[in-house]
């Protein structure tokens, strides 16, 4: 996008913030919020005690100044900065007769001071007109909501608090996960700069309360009783409203902190969302059971869309692209995002649209993880889509109805302090904050904190030993190529089907998706997608040992000693560099990052199964396979062949003979059988239709197909019922993928041939050899090749089997061919 282009989309963004900023100071200021309908403004009701979706966050405080402060250095306005901060200060009171939500007040006021705070340092670099006042009404305000903590049995804080009078009278004793664990980051900035250890104290305190009453599963659920510990019923865990902020504040409180104990909640915490609440495609996270991790409901909230920005956080830049494209596909459909939506119906259940701003920080954070204009755009369309839809002359107002426009007389404090912060910040790509290389966040509600140096606690010795192998650098992002051509986002092999996820119908986008709609390639094909987390118990009819003795796990200096791995369950999660998985746990221990696996059990010189465990447990990664091909002119000698790595699938026989039963008969494709002939058949290179049955006489074959226009296992049915030994399908994607297929379909014919696909780099080097010959003079053999899969020896048989060979010594372990990167074979 042209600068040209951003300079204007920059003005328009300021104009629109500054249409409701003006509105708001000419009509409703000092009241909390503006209500645009009506152009007045609107403070706390007492007269009204049991509203709470006004009483919970009006408290009294000029609460759109003071939740807008540090967007207002961010937009590049220092002299308004400057005069709203003299403004405010004699003004704002927090000694009011107002019961207000902990939560609410925590994230936009107590926030919003210190931001503003900081940025007052910043911009009155040499003391001439700032001194300090806004943090000591923080500090003020802070003392003030402690005693919804002090008063709990568990430490986990009460709901709401009367900022005068303490904790009201027969106050509730249920809270949600989010607003007791999102309070760290506010607490820990004001324990800081105040040096007040007791307000950092109290909100790591009540995160970890939580945190220590995770399931089995490693999941919360979504309410809690604050006396008794105890989670309430339905018992739901989802990445959504009422759990959302609690994965944010565990990731940016390692970021701002640099307490390592909030990166392992962090880790343990995403792992198992990814594992139990991931759809099967990638795109949604949907609640489930906090016990059992069984689906629990198909709805998923607007508010989950900060989820794309988390991953970009934690370097997942890959699953934040796809989960982004989700929620961009609601926004298409709808000009908003629903408060609620049907994943299973396709339809929007909730059809409010308060101006949040979870969609458009994801969206930031994309841009500035990839660069891809794609982005750019999508701001663009956020822009023009609130200025058509929400901006009313007196400010902007909130949507009640996103699909008939009514509109709802209100503008939220964030509408102005994140949505158009985020936006603006999009577009400003040289804004000094977009670049800076500190220990800086954005909380829930959008307040940049960062510490100095000076406030930060260095780890101890022992800490900085436990943890020194730990690189934490998020991985960069290389954008997709095919063919040498560099792809952006709408160039995915994705972009139908998650356009089809929304309901979006086709005649809405076509002309805008004229280049990509309907790829051969595109919506008719799941995506596949590989488990983040997978748990081993390694078997070999030695039972399951839940609590190991030191005699068969033993702790040590650089993590863990494994000296008998039998009965052993490992669960282990994939990196987000994409380079392998980790070991995360041995049975009850958890392994942290950093620390090594030192597997020294000598029986991993001979085969060991590792099976599932009683539960139900992921698939295993993709099985890779040597594919030879060999150019036969005139079915003479061979004058060209080449080795090429493909995968199987998880459906149809297995390449690989079982050694425990007699050896593959001629007419199997498998490892070692005798060549067979590459057959293609250009009027249905698809293999989507049916095929001309092979005659009885004719030499065994092995029918090549092109990806797309079906899916793989329609080509592999119509290659088996024409008599074909196996099918190979070229891949226009570069990566490894393993197709899968629906239960219900292979119910209905089991595929008995083995199915197995070439990247997009095999692909071409196999049409290479077709393009000199014709059928008949071109053969395929599944062989050993030690320079393409010298992991075979040590991996064992298909998903079910594990090996180390003799010379396994000093390497790591590998299973099912992917590596193990934080274990080491160290046989006594």
């Amino acid at each position: 996008m042209s600068e040209k282009r951003l300079e204007g989309l920059r003005e328009d963004t300021k104009r629109l913030f500054f249409h409701g900023w003006d509105a708001y100071k000419s009509n409703a200021y000092p009241a909390d919020e503006l209500r645009p309908l009506s152009c007045r403004g609107q403070g706390h009701s007492p007269s009204t005690p049991f509203d709470l979706y006004v009483n919970d966050v009006l408290g009294d405080y000029v609460l759109t100044v003071v939740d807008t402060l540090d967007t207002l250095a961010l937009l590049r306005e220092p002299a308004l900065f400057r005069r709203t901060v003299e403004e405010l200060i004699p003004i704002l009171h927090v000694d009011n007769n107002a019961t207000v939500q902990v939560f609410e007040s925590t994230i936009r006021v107590l926030g919003g001071l210190l931001s503003g705070h900081l940025a007052a340092l910043d911009v009155d670099r040499e003391g001439e007109w700032y001194k300090g006042e806004l943090l000591e009404k923080a500090r003020d305000l802070g003392e003030r909501l402690l005693p919804a903590f002090q008063m709990s049995l568990t430490g986990i804080p009460f709901a709401r608090v009367n900022l005068r009078y303490g904790l009201p009278r027969r106050s509730s004793t249920e809270t949600c996960t989010a607003g007791a664990t999102s309070l760290v980051l506010e607490f820990a900035t004001l324990g800081r700069l105040t040096r007040e250890q007791k307000f950092e104290e109290a909100a790591k305190k009540a995160f970890y309360a939580v945190w220590g009453r995770r399931s089995d599963k490693g999941l919360l659920g979504n309410a809690i009783n604050l006396m008794t510990g105890v989670w309430m019923t339905p018992l739901m865990s989802s990445i959504g409203a009422g759990i959302d902020s609690f994965f944010e504040y565990a990731l940016k409180t390692y970021i701002l902190l640099g307490e390592d104990q909030f990166y392992d909640v962090f880790s343990e915490s995403y792992g198992a969302a990814m594992r139990f609440m991931r759809s099967d495609d990638g795109f949604w996270m949907r609640g489930v059971n906090m016990q059992t991790g069984q689906l629990a409901t198909l709805m998923v909230d607007s508010l989950s869309a900060f989820w794309p920005g988390l991953q970009v956080l934690a370097g997942d830049v890959p699953n934040a692209i796809q989960s982004h494209l989700a929620y961009y596909n609601l926004w298409r459909r709808y000009s908003a995002m629903p408060e609620r939506f049907n994943t299973l119906t396709k339809t929007a259940e909730g059809l409010e649209y308060p101006l949040r701003p979870e969609f458009v920080e994801s969206n930031y954070f994309l841009y500035l993880a990839t660069k891809d204009d794609f982005y750019l755009e999508v701001a663009e369309r956020i822009l023009r889509d609130i200025e058509k839809r929400m901006k009313v002359d007196c400010g902007l107002a909130s949507m009640k109805n996103i699909v008939t426009g009514e509109l709802e007389d209100r503008m939220e404090s964030f509408a102005l302090s994140e949505t158009l912060k985020y936006l603006y910040l999009t577009f400003d790509v040289s804004n000094p904050i977009n670049s800076l290389d500190a220990a800086s966040v954005f909380t829930t509600e959008g307040h940049n904190l960062a510490l100095p140096p000076s406030l930060l606690r260095p780890p101890s010795d022992v800490h900085r030993l436990l943890r020194r192998g730990e690189v934490r650098t998020c991985p960069a992002y290389f954008p997709p190529e095919e063919n040498g051509i560099v792809l952006g986002v709408r160039g995915r092999r994705d972009w139908d089907y998650a356009r089809e996820l929304s309901g979006l119908r086709v005649e809405d986008v076509e002309a805008e998706d004229r280049r990509t709609l309907w790829r051969p390639d595109g919506v008719c094909e799941k995506p596949v997608t590989d488990p983040f987390v997978m748990e081993i118990l390694f078997t070999n009819g030695v039972p399951e040992n839940k609590t190991p003795t030191a005699d068969q796990v033993e702790p040590i200096e650089r993590g863990f000693l494994v000296k008998q791995i039998g009965g052993l369950r490992l669960q282990i999660t994939k990196r987000f560099d994409g380079a392998g998985y980790d070991v995360s746990k041995i049975g009850p221990y958890r392994v942290v990052h950093g620390q090594t696996v030192v597997l020294a059990d000598p029986q991993l010189l001979v085969q060991w199964s590792h099976s599932e465990a009683p539960e139900p447990l992921a698939d295993l990664p993709p099985e890779h396979v040597v594919l030879r091909f060999t150019l036969r002119p005139g079915g003479g000698k061979e004058t060209a062949s080449v080795n090429l790595v493909a995968a199987t699938s998880t459906f149809g026989p297995s390449v690989y003979p079982d050694p425990l039963t007699s050896n593959a008969s001629s007419s199997d494709f498998a490892l070692l059988s005798e060549p067979f002939t590459v057959s293609v058949i250009p009027s249905n290179a698809f293999s989507c239709t049916s095929h001309h049955p092979r005659r009885s006489d004719d030499p065994p074959a092995v029918l090549v197909a092109t990806r797309g226009q079906c899916t793989f296992y329609e080509k592999a049915v119509h290659a088996q019922r024409a008599g074909y030994a196996g099918v190979i399908t070229l891949s226009d994607e570069p990566s490894l993928i393993r197709p899968s297929v629906d239960p219900v379909d292979e119910a209905g014919e089991p595929v008995t041939i083995p199915v197995l696909v070439l990247p997009s780099d095999g692909a071409q080097e196999v049409l290479g050899l077709l393009d000199e010959t014709v059928e008949g003079e071109v053969q395929v053999q599944v062989v050993k090749d030690e320079n393409l899969l010298n992991r075979v020896e040590h991996e064992g048989r298909g998903d079910q089997h594990g090996q180390a060979a003799e010379d396994a010594q000093g390497r790591i372990l590998t299973l099912n061919g992917f590596a193990i990167l934080n274990t080491v074979i160290e046989i006594p």
